[in-house]
């Protein structure tokens, strides 16, 4: 579940940076986790509203296994075509971890969440700022820190816990313009935990504006007969 909700989350990052037709990418992310890598690719397609309607995101794996994800702000679909099997969630744990991604794609305030600025450097590469909980006694928060470049770009944030350890690691690299925002292709996920860490890297590229979606996502539905699991968070 985790491996899906994070490929998700790229989604849901760089959804305020559409332009007015469908998007593709080829899509490539590495898994680390307990000694193990798990790798996946295939496609990352968003399906762009009409007037007004919502945008629809998908992910079309093609290995290991063949997979079609349709991701919308009120449920999440897996299909196994193969197997004719499906699962079907709804995205309150998505959407809330999808935010966790935002800051790429969008103005973070932390001051609005609850923080303060303790630290800021600024350099001709760019700026550090260092963020701590107004409230720290009711924070699980040490500290959250952004890195940005030159140009404003988010490259760098790490959240710390209250005992110094690193809870979560975000990076961006690889920026391109989609219709009026930059939004990275590369980005590298770490989150820590007690017993055991988890680490995944992200790729997008082969980026096409206007594309033509196959008739597989543009026509996407589970069939009927298929074997279908649901799950509400």
């Amino acid at each position: 579940m985790k491996r899906i909700i994070l490929a998700l989350l790229i989604a849901v990052s760089i959804s305020g940076a559409l332009s007015a037709g469908n998007i593709a990418f080829d899509f490539y992310k590495e898994s680390f986790e307990s000694g193990t890598v798990e790798k996946t690719g295939g496609f990352l397609y968003m399906k762009m509203g009409n007037a007004g309607g919502e945008n629809v995101f998908y992910f079309h794996i093609t290995f290991p296994v063949n997979q079609i994800i349709e991701f919308t702000k009120k449920e999440t679909q897996i299909y196994y075509p193969d197997e004719k099997k499906a699962i079907i969630m709804g995205n309150k744990e998505a959407v809330s971890a999808g935010n966790f991604m935002d800051p790429a794609a969008k103005k973070l305030d932390l001051k609005a969440l609850g923080f303060k600025l303790k630290e800021l450097k600024k350099s001709k590469s760019g700026v550090k700022e260092v963020w701590v909980p107004s409230n720290i006694t009711g924070s699980p928060f040490k500290s959250v820190t952004m890195e940005k470049d030159s140009e404003d770009k988010l490259m760098k944030m790490e959240m710390k816990a209250k005992n110094g350890s690193v809870m979560t690691r975000l990076e961006y690299a690889n920026y391109v313009k989609i219709g009026e925002k930059k939004m990275p292709l590369y980005i590298k996920t770490y989150a820590g935990g007690d017993k055991q860490s988890y680490q995944e890297i992200i790729s997008l590229s082969a980026v096409k504006d206007n594309a033509k979606l196959p008739d597989i996502i543009q026509n996407f539905k589970i069939p009927e007969g298929a074997s279908v699991q649901r799950v509400q968070f």
